[in-house]
C-alpha cells in the first residue's frame, strides 16, 4: 500500500536468507521481436514486444506473472545509484523486473486491484568490478 512500510526506498538490514524455491522464467531465452528504451530523467525504462508474453513463476509466487517492463536506477557516483540499500550500503546500480499477476489483463488492472499479490518485483543491485 502507498506510504506503508513496504514502500520504496527500503534498507534490507539484518538480511536473513530463505530458500524460496526455483524461480521459472518461461520465453526469457527468446529473442524479443522489438526493445524500446527510454530515459525519463530519472531511470532508462525498457519494454520488450515478444510473439508470446514473459512469464515469472516459481520460487513462493503465488501463481504466474506476466513480464511488463525493466527499469534501471543510477546515480552520478558509484555510492548513489540504488534505490534500495543493504545495511545502509548504496549500490552502483539497481534494476527492477516488474511483472503483473497473470490473473489481469494488464498492469492498469493489476494497479487498480491494490492487490498485495498484483505485482512481483524482481531486484538486481549491480557493482563496479575493476578488470
Amino acid at each position: 500500500m502507498c506510504g506503508g512500510p513496504s514502500q520504496s526506498p527500503l534498507d534490507l538490514g539484518n538480511v536473513t536468507f530463505a530458500d524460496l524455491g526455483i524461480f521459472r522464467f518461461q520465453g526469457y531465452g527468446l529473442l524479443p521481436t522489438s526493445v524500446n528504451v527510454t530515459n525519463n530523467g530519472q531511470t532508462a525504462h525498457v519494454t520488450l514486444k515478444t510473439k508470446n508474453p514473459l512469464k515469472l513463476s516459481g520460487g513462493s509466487l503465488p501463481g504466474e506473472y506476466v513480464f511488463d517492463q525493466l527499469h534501471f536506477h543510477w546515480g552520478s557516483s558509484l555510492d548513489r545509484g540504488s534505490e534500495h540499500t543493504i545495511e545502509g550500503t548504496k549500490f552502483p546500480m539497481e534494476m527492477h523486473m516488474v511483472h503483473y499477476n497473470a490473473k489481469f489483463k494488464n498492469v492498469t488492472e493489476a494497479t487498480a486491484s491494490g492487490e498485495q499479490t498484483a505485482f512481483a518485483v524482481l531486484g538486481f543491485f549491480f557493482e563496479v568490478a575493476v578488470t
